[in-house]
């Protein structure tokens, strides 16, 4: 059976763009399963699967308002996660 070709796996520091060809940012770090992209506003990992090759480095077929909206969702809903586990009085350890 043929195998698909590798994914390519983005390196820190590679330019990342969007769907129209725009800049988004850079990764800023890579695991086993998502590369995260900072763009100066917004942090938010992507599934290694997401990227593909461009010419200026890698691409996701994101625009970069929704990658800005995705990443805002994403950590508004951390932070009302956060709120609803911290409990007022708990003890630290």
């Amino acid at each position: 059976s043929a195998q698909a070709p590798a994914r390519p796996v983005p390196t820190v520091g590679a330019t990342v763009s969007g769907a129209a060809g725009e800049q988004i940012g850079t990764i800023a770090s890579v695991s086993a399963d998502a590369a995260v992209i900072d763009n100066g506003t917004h942090q938010a990992a992507v599934p290694l699967n997401a990227f593909a090759q461009s010419a200026t480095g890698f691409s996701i077929t994101l625009t970069k308002a929704q990658f800005d909206a995705a990443a805002a969702q994403a950590a508004g809903q951390a932070q009302a996660q956060l709120r609803q586990q911290l409990v007022a009085g708990a003890q630290v350890k």
